[in-house]
């Protein structure tokens, strides 16, 4: 079992091999291995992260790695706030309003609520679809016995038994 202070450690490394690394798979490897931490410095580090990266594509990887982590919704909720801000890339942006969605976290609506009237109709649709979500979800609580349906990662093959 690793210590806090191994875990510190380890996200420090995975941050430094990061901002290392200019090779973008390495990057989003680097931003997968990051986010399996067990650690609440993790999304810390992936906040930081999004703050200093340049490139649109992993601005949005480090936005979906949040969603890889339970919990701590109140700093992924800031992370994801700065993620939908109007100087953000459009796709980050949209990114940033899914992840909001995906916290199922009420607080989020507020900061949907203010991109109700961005001069982006996409923006806009999105946001309003994702605050319709919200509202949803929290106002049906799941059946108990019944775990939500947990949706697959996008963009990754089935593992095909070895013959």
């Amino acid at each position: 079992e690793d210590t806090s202070e191994q875990l510190a450690a380890q996200i420090k490394q995975f941050e430094a091999d990061y901002q290392n690394t200019p090779d973008f798979q390495k990057r989003v490897v680097i931003i997968y291995n990051l986010s399996s931490v067990d650690s609440p410095d993790t999304i810390d580090s992936i906040g930081r992260l999004f703050l200093n990266e340049k490139d649109k594509e992993l601005k949005i990887e480090l936005v979906n790695s949040l969603l890889d982590i339970d919990g701590q919704n109140d700093k992924k909720l800031a992370i994801l706030s700065t993620a939908v801000r109007g100087d953000q890339p459009k796709d980050v942006r949209l990114e940033g309003i899914d992840g909001m969605g995906d916290t199922e976290d009420k607080r989020a609506i507020q900061v949907l609520q203010g991109m109700l009237t961005d001069p982006d109709e996409d923006i806009r649709e999105a946001a309003q679809d994702t605050i319709d979500q919200l509202q949803t979800d929290v106002a049906q609580p799941q059946p108990t016995g019944q775990m939500p349906a947990q949706p697959q990662p996008q963009g990754q093959i089935p593992a095909q038994p070895a013959k």
